[in-house]
């Protein structure tokens, strides 16, 4: 063999060396993304577990302020109108 077939070899081995190490990182990475994703989801279904019934909570005494404001419109418009007469 002449000096170009192995230095040829010698070039092929470390390409295929650094091929699958490069593979393997990237198998690795992305099972710990998809476990990170996993994790993420879990945390944003906890959330909203927690914040459901608080949101209805914070409608329901949003509606009641509403409807307290209304309420005094109509006293007021009720005692004008006595005040008037």
């Amino acid at each position: 063999m002449d000096a170009v077939q192995i230095t040829t070899i010698i070039v092929l081995i470390v390409f295929i060396i650094d091929v699958t190490a490069v593979s393997v990182f990237l198998i690795l990475f992305l099972r710990d993304m998809r476990t990170t994703a996993q994790d993420a989801d879990k945390a944003i279904r906890d959330v909203r577990h927690l914040t459901g019934p608080v949101s209805v909570v914070a409608g329901l005494l949003e509606n009641v302020a509403i409807g307290s404001k209304a309420f005094k419109v109509v006293s007021n418009l009720f005692s004008r109108n006595e005040e008037e007469e």
